[in-house]
């Protein structure tokens, strides 16, 4: 009886008590979350070769990533899946783009599990080991080999652990760790390094495996940095293209340097710091064989000449990217101050209003309005206008004047281009400065006209440009009318000294001679100025005397228009045409008039034989033995020659209603210094300085900025370099964009109101411009530092800066991608000579120093993969064999990559062991 209600107690307890195996432990939930994120990974893979969502790696291009959270316990935790699209080689192979957990440990996809914290590492040892297990278990009920991760220890360590598992009973492991203080001596060695890998051999191989044969195998990845004394590298450990930066509290004596860019030439306007400090080469050996520390105590001291590879890599100033937009001393950034001027212009009628500082314009200007001092101002007025400077050609030494041209500017040597270049580096380049500037340059060029001093930059004997800017015009017009002023001042004053000794010389014979022509009067050879020819007059067979003639007037455009608009307005009443027909034909009349005076018994068509020779049609005889007779010769030769010539003029001169024999007969015989001038060189020299201080501020500034922008590009065109066919056709298309933009802002037809109603307009189009600009300058003085450095290796070259503006265009920084180019044998030499040999002091320290030195420079890291394959006999491992048996016949049981320098050393270690 108690038995039964004992048996019946029991199972009542057993009834009353339910054990749910269904109902998981949180660890178990964490493998089913990982596993089911696997799976899909998994999926997506297989199907679309592509995880949805994921993104690239920044800096891997082959490299994309993907993650998902999860949670465990009371912590969140981030799992990343790392894989590449196109797997090509592997990470022995020294591939610049890969990831470093991909150098470290020699993998390719992989997963790598990380707490969400400020640390994101795991620095309890219990808790990574769960993790990895419950990574483990998941990847296995997946049958995925993928390896996993897990950050350990302190993030300046660099620690991982890791395992995979593998399809039989292995498994491999993996584990990395880094010293960051002083290296042991043993281990900057290579022989250190050997027996570091060799220990590791002593532990158990897999049971199935040969004994240990003593060969290892090895890869070698040297990096050597030019010096750059004062700079520091500093790179992250994903960025592949390694920065420099300013060493703080560098007490190098760096005075005596020269800048980099002294002999460029926008050195004269500013200078920049230099986008490549130095450059980084890469050796690389691959598939060597040891079988003790003695060889790798004799490859310590191989050549690097013996390398299998270089690799060459510019080192970027850290602030190479941001160089141009930050900075105020570009010529990007001096346009855009000069747009700014240009937008606020509109607002006065004289550039005199920009200098009061009480008016009302000035009132609504919300933009800087500082002004430099005086004492800058006249130094900058120096530079402008030095003294005894004379220009040959306008266009000398300069390659792109054509754009200057195209949108009307001034040619860069010019003096208007030099005061608008100036004025860009003036203060802060707003309106105010530009005014006071301006009306101080206006001061300058009349007291050189009222003293008649040739102003500097311009050539002498020039006549205004049309193809020019009006400005500049004006100022070639000023020039030309101070030298016709000043050399008739001159003939005037020898004019009176030669009549003064003519009445000395005179004076005691008792006046003058009567033999002598009276005054006024025009018998033959009169005209004291002209000069005999070798042409006879056709009537009187006499000497043809060449008279001296006025000088063509000289015009500027808007002068030439304006006459234009006269001669139209004029009308068709006969009246008016005759008038028009004058003032066309003023100055051929004064050349007949000066050629009759010289030689009042020749004809109109003796006139037409000197003035326009394509006119008078001639027998060729008699013109080749005409041709033949100097100045010089006989009477007598003459004789012998049929008389008159067989000549006549031509079918538009003999027309009997040409104009040029009806202005022929109305014309007085009267030399040129006699005539009414032609052009009034005192009265135009005054209306050019008129014009310049009247001149519209807008009119001036959309002149200064199609001036500028011209004599920019000039400038940074100018540079002696091969110039690449990326960065030709960049400037190419720059000046397209330039002329497009800007032509319109200098047509002779453009009203004010043009200009004020399309301001919006040219707002956004010059802001493109100086875009454009920007671009063009820093990838012109990246070119040039490039160039400095590598010109005897121009393929190398152009290399280099081809692939940093493939990678600008991919929208990358260079330090997300690797900026280098395979360096060809006959190039070695020359890169060599990029490491100069050290001094002795430092030759002396070699026993610290990790050995394989380039010129005395030893390597900046040193990186090796050692690697031993276990081998296997036919029959051994049949059931957990995969297709490729190759696999397990030459298993990758150990290998170790190790990355040092005197100051670092970080080591991988991955190993095959049973499971």
């Amino acid at each position: 009886m108690d038995s039964d209600s004992e048996s019946e107690d029991l199972l009542l307890d057993d009834e009353g008590v339910f054990d749910d195996f269904t109902v998981a432990s949180s660890w178990e939930r964490l493998i089913s979350e990982i596993e089911a994120t696997c799976r899909k990974w998994q999926t997506n893979l297989a199907e679309d070769c592509l995880v949805c969502g994921a993104e690239v790696c920044d800096g891997y291009g082959r490299l994309h990533k993907v993650h998902c959270d999860l949670n465990y316990g009371n912590k969140s935790y981030r799992l990343d899946f790392y894989f590449e699209v196109d797997k090509q080689g592997t990470a022995d192979d020294w591939l610049m783009d890969c990831h470093h957990l991909q150098v470290s440990f020699g993998v390719q996809d992989f997963l790598v599990l990380a707490p969400v914290s400020m640390s994101g590492v795991i620095l309890d040892a219990p808790e990574a080991t769960l993790l990895l297990s419950a990574v483990s278990v998941a990847l296995s009920n997946c049958g995925s080999i993928w390896p996993a991760f897990v950050p350990v220890h302190d993030p300046t360590r660099k620690a991982y652990r890791g395992i995979q598992g593998m399809r039989g009973p292995y498994c491999r492991s993996f584990e990395a760790d880094r010293i960051g203080s002083q290296v042991p001596v043993k281990l900057m060695h290579l022989e250190g390094l050997y027996d570091l890998f060799i220990s590791k051999l002593a532990f158990c191989s897999p049971d199935s495996a040969a004994e240990y044969d003593g060969k290892v195998s090895f890869s070698v990845r040297l990096t050597y940095h030019t010096p750059m004394p004062g700079f520091e590298i500093s790179s992250a450990e994903d960025a592949l293209t390694p920065t420099a930066k300013a060493v703080e509290g560098f007490d190098g004596d760096t005075s005596f340097k020269r800048q980099w860019d002294e002999e460029c030439p926008w050195a004269e306007w500013y200078t920049v710091d230099d986008p490549i400090k130095g450059f980084e080469l890469i050796a690389t050996w691959a598939n060597r064989i040891a079988e003790s520390s003695l060889d790798m105590a004799e490859f310590e001291n191989i050549s690097v000449f013996e390398a299998d590879k270089w690799l060459l890599a510019p080192i970027m100033t850290q602030v190479s990217e941001p160089l141009m937009e930050s900075s105020n001393v570009s010529f990007a950034y001096r346009m855009r101050k000069l747009f700014e001027a240009f937008s606020i212009s509109k607002e006065a009628k004289f550039m005199g209003d920009f200098c009061t500082g009480d008016s009302l314009i000035m009132k609504r200007i919300t933009s800087s309005t500082m002004v430099p001092p005086t004492s800058v101002l006249d130094r900058v007025l120096k530079s402008l206008l030095p003294e005894g400077e004379v220009v040959s050609t306008l266009f000398e030494g300069r390659r792109n004047h054509q754009i200057a041209q195209d949108v009307k500017g001034a040619p860069t040597n010019s003096l208007f281009a030099q005061f608008c270049l100036h004025a860009m580096w003036f203060g802060d380049c707003n309106i105010c400065a530009i005014s006071v500037l301006w009306i101080e340059f206006v001061r300058e060029m009349r007291w050189y006209w009222e003293e008649l001093q040739s102003f500097p930059r311009m050539p002498r004997g020039g006549k205004p440009d049309f193809k020019s800017c009006l400005v500049h015009q004006k100022l070639q017009l000023l020039a030309a009318c101070i030298e016709r002023k000043a050399e008739e001042q001159h003939q005037h004053t020898q004019a009176v000294t030669m009549k003064r000794l003519n009445n000395d010389n005179t004076g005691w014979q008792g006046g003058a001679d009567p033999s002598l022509p009276a005054e006024g009067t025009f018998e033959e050879g009169n005209n004291l100025e002209s000069q005999e020819g070798s042409l006879m007059l056709l009537r009187t067979r006499d000497r043809m005397r060449l008279p001296t003639t006025q000088k063509q007037p000289l015009m500027t455009e808007d002068m030439l228009l304006e006459r234009e608009h006269a001669l139209v307005v004029l009308g068709d009443s006969p009246s008016g045409k005759m008038t028009r027909a004058k003032l066309q034909a003023s100055m051929l009349s004064s050349d007949m008039s000066a050629f009759k005076a010289a030689n009042p018994r020749a004809s109109f068509e003796d006139f037409i034989r000197w003035h326009s020779p394509r006119d008078w049609v001639e027998n060729d005889v008699f013109q080749d033995s005409l041709e033949s007779l100097s100045p010089s010769s006989s009477s007598n030769n003459f004789e012998n020659l049929s008389w008159p010539p067989k000549g006549r003029l031509s079918d538009r001169m003999a027309h009997p209603d040409n104009s040029w024999i009806q202005l022929w007969e109305s014309v007085d015989p009267v030399p040129a210094d006699k005539q009414k001038p032609l052009f009034d060189h005192t009265r135009e020299g005054e209306k050019v300085i008129h014009y310049l201080e009247t001149l519209r501020p807008h009119k001036l500034l959309a002149q200064m900025i199609c001036t500028a922008f011209s004599s920019v590009i000039d400038i940074l065109c100018s540079m002696e370099i091969s110039m690449p066919k990326a960065l030709q056709v960049e400037i190419n298309q720059l000046c397209a964009t330039i002329v497009s933009i800007l032509k319109p802002l200098t047509e002779s037809s453009l009203s004010d109101t043009d200009i004020m109603d399309n301001m919006d307009d040219w707002d956004g189009d010059i802001e493109e411009l100086c875009s454009l600009l920007e671009r063009a300058e820093k990838h012109i003085i990246l070119a040039t530092s490039l160039y400095k450095k590598l010109s005897d290796t121009p393929r190398l070259f152009s290399a280099l800066y081809n692939k940093y503006i493939s990678v600008e265009k991919q929208k990358k920084s260079p330090g997300e991608v690797k900026l280098e180019s395979l360096v060809s044998p006959s190039e070695q030499a020359s890169i060599a000579e990029l490491f100069p040999p050290v001094s002795l002091s430092q030759t002396q320290r070699r026993i610290l120093r990790m050995g394989n030195f380039l010129n005395g420079h030893e390597p900046f890291t040193r990186e090796l993969v050692f690697s031993h394959h276990d081998h296997y006999q036919q029959g051994q491992n049949v059931r957990y064999r995969m297709e490729e048996v190759d696999q397990w016949q030459n298993m990758l049981s150990h290998r170790m990559y190790i990355r040092g320098s005197p100051n670092d050393l970080q080591v991988a270690y991955s190993v095959v062991s049973n499971d």
